[in-house]
């Protein structure tokens, strides 16, 4: 969080849908972290590093993660630091030295969702650089995959993320509608495809009608379905169609899987289906003969 003159809003949501049953529920997660789900969480005082010896307040001028920038970034920061904390000070009458044991270790901190923090209320900011600082909370979507903040229920987000996240949606919508369409112009390829995804009932001989309606099945399954199908899109022809030979190579014992990597003969491929077959489409001469060997055996097993 940075500071600025424009006040900003931030507002907290949700890491994700927690149930009785989800094992995030379950743990007490990191500090003071509540344990059932829908229940918020509560913070009392700001972290306070045993090893430094002072509370994590993000107004300490003097913290390593300061001491350590390069001597220019440092004194710029120390000057920001103490204007601010000079400002805050002054704004709620109290002062923020690390120090100040009684405030900074009875600081009340109630994280719920849709809880709203605005830089506009000189406590919030103060609140907001606590939740950063000490690592309480991440400050994005993103950072929630950090392993160090495994057990937190929510995340603090921008104020209008929640539109912009349904507009990426709909954009992303659109372009899974668009790429369908274009496929089904072209039915052979789009039997192609189906069969790469694993779609059932995908068959030559089928009406274009139900062809259609298979994809669109898959895809609305389940949300993962999309992210593959918009991968198969973006790949060679090639790939695909070398891909579901790949299956029958295999189902047919023509390659083998030994000791991680697959073998055609004594030819090594690759560790996975997907660089077995990119492999043998380079333009490797032995990859070639080898891929030639292997469409020749497949036909006569």
């Amino acid at each position: 969080m940075s500071t600025t003159t424009k006040f900003q809003t931030f507002v907290v949501r949700p890491k994700i849908s927690l149930t009785d049953e989800d094992p995030v529920s379950k743990a007490l997660g990191n500090y003071k972290m509540s344990k059932f789900a829908g229940c918020p969480d509560n913070f009392i005082g700001a972290v306070y590093d045993r090893d430094l010896k002072r509370y994590i307040t993000g107004l300490d001028e003097n913290h390593p993660s300061v001491l350590s920038l390069s001597q220019e970034e440092m004194i710029a920061k120390q000057k920001e630091i103490v204007e601010e904390r000079a400002h805050l000070e002054k704004e709620l009458g109290v002062t923020l030295h690390h120090t100040n044991e009684e405030f900074w270790s009875n600081l009340d901190i109630k994280i719920d969702s849709n809880k709203i923090f605005s830089t506009a209320n000189p406590l919030d900011r103060v609140i907001l650089k606590v939740i950063e600082a000490g690592k309480i909370l991440p400050f994005s979507k993103e950072d929630c995959e950090d392993p160090s903040y495994n057990g937190i229920n929510f995340y603090i987000g921008k104020e209008y993320e929640d539109v912009e996240d349904k507009n990426k949606l709909r954009g992303r919508e659109r372009q899974i509608a668009r790429k369908l369409d274009e496929l089904l112009e072209n039915f052979s390829y789009a039997i192609e495809i189906g069969k790469y995804l694993g779609v059932a009932g995908i068959s030559e001989k089928m009406p274009q009608a139900n062809l259609e309606d298979l994809l669109s099945d898959y895809l609305e399954k389940k949300s993962g379905n999309k992210d593959l199908f918009l991968d198969a899109v973006k790949e060679k022809r090639e790939f695909i169609q070398l891909s579901n030979l790949w299956k029958e190579f295999k189902a047919k014992r023509l390659v083998e899987f030994s000791n991680g990597v697959f073998y055609s003969g004594k030819v090594a491929l690759g560790k996975t289906d997907k660089l077995s077959v990119k492999k043998l489409l380079s333009a490797d001469p032995v990859m070639q003969a080898e891929l030639a060997r292997l469409m020749e055996d497949n036909k006569e097993k």
